[in-house]
Protein backbone atom coordinates (compact mmCIF):
# COMPACT_ATOMS: atom_id res chain seq x y z
CA UNK A 1 0.00 0.00 0.00
CA UNK A 2 1.44 3.38 -0.95
CA UNK A 3 2.11 6.03 1.68
CA UNK A 4 -0.60 8.28 0.21
CA UNK A 5 -3.25 5.59 0.48
CA UNK A 6 -2.10 4.58 3.96
CA UNK A 7 -2.25 8.21 5.12
CA UNK A 8 -5.68 8.69 3.58
CA UNK A 9 -6.91 5.50 5.28
CA UNK A 10 -5.57 6.54 8.68
CA UNK A 11 -6.90 10.07 8.39
CA UNK A 12 -10.22 9.63 6.62
CA UNK A 13 -11.55 6.10 7.15
CA UNK A 14 -13.36 6.90 10.40
CA UNK A 15 -15.10 10.04 9.07
CA UNK A 16 -16.06 8.24 5.85
CA UNK A 17 -17.46 5.28 7.82
CA UNK A 18 -19.41 7.62 10.11
CA UNK A 19 -20.83 9.44 7.08
CA UNK A 20 -21.97 6.08 5.67
CA UNK A 21 -23.49 5.13 9.03
CA UNK A 22 -25.56 8.33 9.08
CA UNK A 23 -27.02 7.36 5.71
CA UNK A 24 -27.40 3.62 6.23
CA UNK A 25 -28.04 3.41 9.96
CA UNK A 26 -26.10 0.18 10.23
CA UNK A 27 -22.49 -0.07 11.39
CA UNK A 28 -21.69 -3.23 9.43
CA UNK A 29 -23.07 -1.86 6.16
CA UNK A 30 -21.29 1.43 6.81
CA UNK A 31 -17.96 -0.36 7.30
CA UNK A 32 -18.51 -2.36 4.11
CA UNK A 33 -19.28 0.77 2.10
CA UNK A 34 -16.35 2.69 3.59
CA UNK A 35 -14.01 -0.21 2.74
CA UNK A 36 -15.38 -0.35 -0.81
CA UNK A 37 -14.75 3.40 -1.08
CA UNK A 38 -11.10 2.93 -0.16
CA UNK A 39 -10.72 -0.08 -2.47
CA UNK A 40 -11.88 2.11 -5.34
CA UNK A 41 -9.54 4.87 -4.16
CA UNK A 42 -6.64 2.39 -4.13
CA UNK A 43 -7.53 1.03 -7.59
CA UNK A 44 -7.63 4.49 -9.14
CA UNK A 45 -4.16 5.26 -7.79
CA UNK A 46 -4.65 8.58 -6.00
CA UNK A 47 -2.52 11.41 -7.33
CA UNK A 48 -4.58 14.36 -6.14
CA UNK A 49 -3.73 16.70 -3.29
CA UNK A 50 -5.35 15.70 0.06
CA UNK A 51 -8.29 18.16 -0.23
CA UNK A 52 -9.25 16.78 -3.65
CA UNK A 53 -8.78 13.21 -2.40
CA UNK A 54 -11.12 13.90 0.54
CA UNK A 55 -13.78 15.28 -1.81
CA UNK A 56 -13.38 12.19 -4.01
CA UNK A 57 -13.70 9.87 -0.98
CA UNK A 58 -16.73 11.73 0.32
CA UNK A 59 -18.46 11.76 -3.07
CA UNK A 60 -17.74 8.07 -3.68
CA UNK A 61 -18.93 7.09 -0.19
CA UNK A 62 -22.15 9.02 -0.78
CA UNK A 63 -22.73 7.30 -4.15
CA UNK A 64 -22.08 3.86 -2.69
CA UNK A 65 -24.31 4.57 0.33
CA UNK A 66 -27.14 5.74 -1.91
CA UNK A 67 -26.68 2.62 -4.06
CA UNK A 68 -26.89 0.45 -0.93
CA UNK A 69 -29.98 2.33 0.23
CA UNK A 70 -31.63 1.90 -3.18
CA UNK A 71 -30.75 -1.78 -3.17
CA UNK A 72 -32.42 -2.19 0.19
CA UNK A 73 -35.53 -0.45 -1.07
CA UNK A 74 -35.67 -2.58 -4.20
CA UNK A 75 -35.36 -5.73 -2.13
CA UNK A 76 -37.94 -4.47 0.39
CA UNK A 77 -35.64 -4.84 3.35
CA UNK A 78 -36.58 -3.39 6.71
CA UNK A 79 -35.59 0.16 7.55
CA UNK A 80 -32.22 0.18 9.35
CA UNK A 81 -31.87 0.64 13.10
CA UNK A 82 -31.59 4.22 14.32
CA UNK A 83 -28.24 5.96 14.52
CA UNK A 84 -27.40 7.52 17.84
CA UNK A 85 -26.79 11.20 17.33
CA UNK A 86 -27.85 14.57 18.53
CA UNK A 87 -31.40 14.28 17.22
CA UNK A 88 -32.23 10.60 17.04
CA UNK A 89 -35.87 11.04 16.10
CA UNK A 90 -35.19 13.44 13.22
CA UNK A 91 -32.30 11.30 11.95
CA UNK A 92 -34.43 8.15 11.99
CA UNK A 93 -37.36 9.88 10.30
CA UNK A 94 -35.08 11.26 7.57
CA UNK A 95 -33.55 7.85 6.93
CA UNK A 96 -36.97 6.17 6.84
CA UNK A 97 -38.22 8.71 4.33
CA UNK A 98 -35.09 8.20 2.23
CA UNK A 99 -35.65 4.45 2.29
CA UNK A 100 -39.24 4.89 1.11
CA UNK A 101 -38.31 7.36 -1.61
CA UNK A 102 -35.35 5.31 -2.85
CA UNK A 103 -37.73 3.25 -4.99
CA UNK A 104 -38.74 6.19 -7.16
CA UNK A 105 -36.11 8.94 -6.84
CA UNK A 106 -33.10 8.99 -9.13
CA UNK A 107 -29.58 8.64 -7.75
CA UNK A 108 -28.68 12.34 -8.05
CA UNK A 109 -31.82 13.37 -6.21
CA UNK A 110 -31.10 10.91 -3.40
CA UNK A 111 -27.48 11.98 -3.21
CA UNK A 112 -28.45 15.64 -2.84
CA UNK A 113 -31.02 14.73 -0.19
CA UNK A 114 -28.49 12.69 1.78
CA UNK A 115 -25.91 15.46 1.65
CA UNK A 116 -28.48 18.04 2.69
CA UNK A 117 -30.78 16.24 5.13
CA UNK A 118 -28.39 13.81 6.80
CA UNK A 119 -24.99 15.44 6.41
CA UNK A 120 -26.21 19.00 6.83
CA UNK A 121 -24.23 20.46 3.93
CA UNK A 122 -25.15 23.82 2.39
CA UNK A 123 -26.25 24.08 -1.23
CA UNK A 124 -22.81 25.42 -2.17
CA UNK A 125 -21.06 22.50 -0.43
CA UNK A 126 -23.39 20.00 -2.09
CA UNK A 127 -22.71 21.59 -5.47
CA UNK A 128 -18.96 21.19 -4.89
CA UNK A 129 -19.25 17.56 -3.78
CA UNK A 130 -21.56 16.62 -6.65
CA UNK A 131 -19.75 18.81 -9.18
CA UNK A 132 -22.95 20.55 -10.25
CA UNK A 133 -24.32 24.09 -9.98
CA UNK A 134 -26.16 25.41 -6.93
CA UNK A 135 -29.20 25.81 -9.18
CA UNK A 136 -29.09 22.09 -9.95
CA UNK A 137 -28.86 21.33 -6.23
CA UNK A 138 -31.93 23.47 -5.54
CA UNK A 139 -33.80 21.73 -8.38
CA UNK A 140 -32.85 18.26 -7.11
CA UNK A 141 -33.89 19.09 -3.55
CA UNK A 142 -37.16 20.63 -4.73
CA UNK A 143 -38.00 17.43 -6.65
CA UNK A 144 -37.08 15.36 -3.61
CA UNK A 145 -39.27 17.54 -1.36
CA UNK A 146 -42.20 17.15 -3.78
CA UNK A 147 -41.80 13.38 -3.70
CA UNK A 148 -41.56 13.45 0.09
CA UNK A 149 -44.72 15.52 0.37
CA UNK A 150 -46.62 13.14 -1.92
CA UNK A 151 -45.33 10.20 0.14
CA UNK A 152 -46.48 11.77 3.40
CA UNK A 153 -49.92 12.59 1.93
CA UNK A 154 -50.55 9.05 0.68
CA UNK A 155 -52.06 6.53 3.14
Amino acid sequence: MSDGIRQAWQRYFSPVREKCRRVLGDGDDASDVAQETFIRFWKQGPTEPPRVALAWLYRTATHLSVDRLRSRALHARAVPQPVYGTDLEASTASRQLLAQLAREADAEELEAAVLSRLDGLTHLEIAEVMDVSERTVRRLLARFDQRAQRQEESP
